[in-house]
């Protein structure tokens, strides 16, 4: 999954636990890397994710009916 592409409010699953995005990317200057700002639905806490994590995460497909 693409961090660069994902806008905000966007549902992904990472491992066994479910996010949603809360804000834009940004870049990070202390790793040097681009991250995003997550809520862990699964936990009910919020977690800044990087871009490197981010390659594992699925997202949720829409349905529509």
């Amino acid at each position: 999954m693409n961090l660069l592409q994902t806008p905000k409010g966007t549902l992904f699953r990472l491992f066994r636990e479910t996010f949603i995005t809360t804000s834009a990317h940004y870049y990070c200057p202390t790793y040097h890397i681009h991250m995003v700002k997550c809520h862990n639905v699964t936990k009910g806490i919020d977690e800044v994710i990087g871009e490197v994590a981010m390659l594992g995460a699925h997202p949720f497909t829409q349905e529509i009916k």
